[in-house]
């Protein structure tokens, strides 16, 4: 059974794990409504996120699609009392009286909750069941697919035969370190939020309020660049036991073929993606015939796999790891250090399907 059941999961109740943390931060309440008249007061090139900064309703507001379906974040409100209320909030955001037709309010406080416990046996948590961050950078969806691709495999593994169920131990290994760096990601972002950026200097014109706005506007590129551009985060993060160096560097991914990283990718002259070349359970990459002989080695043990020569798919020699084995979930779990396979492939074989990551030669 796998837990996908939110924050409220029963799931998590049944296995006898907890959340640890806390809330994190001021009250909030979303609303969700209709306008046609807002999109005209928007500048050309309109956002997905509209920060507002005006002391007396500061918030964020934001289109939900192209046919006037609206969000707005009330920061530092507490709850709405009623419909005229959400009316009144909205228009004290934008700044104007424009058509306001309310379809929700949702008060909400951000959460730092982190499960002491993923599962095991025959009952895993995944998403918001085993986790909770700010949505400060929007990491939580992001979070609980990377729960799902990385649980997933591993199932299907151990179900079918082919890996042992020690295997399914790594799942909260892996996934667990990464929950808690998004959320350590997530409340730093939550430092800086509107109403933190609000001041009376920023509503008046002339020079003086020309200069604040602009002095405003370099400290929020500064301060607001990581949660906007955070591929360090998203893309960049490790499993195995170099993990730690491969903590992401907030808007910067630096692709490493490291056992335990992600797969760089690549694409040929053509445009093809490396991706799309992987099989559906283990890959061998590599032109050699090492290569060909651990793609063997796993199909004698019964796993699932594909050989990839990917430098005769077109992809340049640079591009591409000589030789290195790829997870289901596209991190590498084996990468050799000098293009070469030990004369017996087994413990990389058996190591890869416990979970373990090894960038030298066993």
């Amino acid at each position: 059974m796998v837990g996908a059941d939110g924050s409220r999961s029963v799931v998590r109740v049944a296995i006898g794990a907890r959340y640890e943390g806390a809330p994190g931060g001021r009250p909030n309440v979303n609303i969700t409504f209709r306008s046609q008249q807002l999109a005209a007061l928007l500048p050309e090139r309109a956002a997905i996120h509209h920060w507002v900064l005006n002391p007396a309703a500061s918030g964020v507001v934001g289109p939900l699609d192209l046919d006037g379906t609206w969000w707005a974040i009330a920061t530092g409100t507490e709850s709405i009392a009623d419909e005229a209320e959400a009316i009144s909030l909205v228009r004290a955001l934008v700044g104007a009286e424009i058509d306001v037709e309310i379809l929700a309010t949702d008060p909400w406080r951000a959460r730092l909750l982190l499960a002491d416990s993923y599962g095991s046996g025959r009952a895993y948590l995944a998403g918001d069941a085993a986790h909770q961050n700010p949505p400060w950078g929007g990491h939580g969806y992001n979070t609980g697919v990377g729960d799902a691709v990385n649980l997933a495999w591993k199932l299907a593994a151990v179900l079918n035969g082919w890996a042992p169920p020690e295997l399914l131990q790594s799942y909260e290994a892996e996934r667990r370190p990464i929950a808690q760096q998004t959320i350590d990601f997530a409340a730093t972002n939550m430092k800086m939020l509107s109403v933190d950026l609000s001041h009376s200097s920023l509503m008046g014109t002339g020079p003086d309020a020309d200069a604040a706005r602009l002095a405003v506007a370099a400290a929020i590129q500064l301060g607001k660049r990581a949660e906007f551009h955070s591929l360090g985060l998203v893309l960049g993060y490790g499993y195995g036991p170099d993990s730690a160096a491969q903590a992401p560097a907030g808007d910067i991914y630096l692709p490493q073929a490291k056992a335990g990283n992600r797969l760089p990718h690549a694409r040929t002259a053509e445009g093809r993606s490396l991706f799309d070349e992987l099989g559906p359970e283990f890959t061998v990459l590599g032109s050699t015939d090492d290569a060909r002989r651990l793609y063997q080695a796993l199909a004698d043990r019964g796993v699932p796999a594909v050989h990839l020569d990917a430098v005769a798919h077109g992809f340049a020699p640079d591009d591409v790891p000589a030789l290195a084995l790829v997870r289901p979930d596209q991190h590498l779990a084996w990468v050799s250090s000098d293009g070469s396979l030990p004369d017996d492939p087994e413990p990389i074989i058996s190591a890869a399907l416990r979970g373990f990551m090894t960038t030298a030669s066993l």
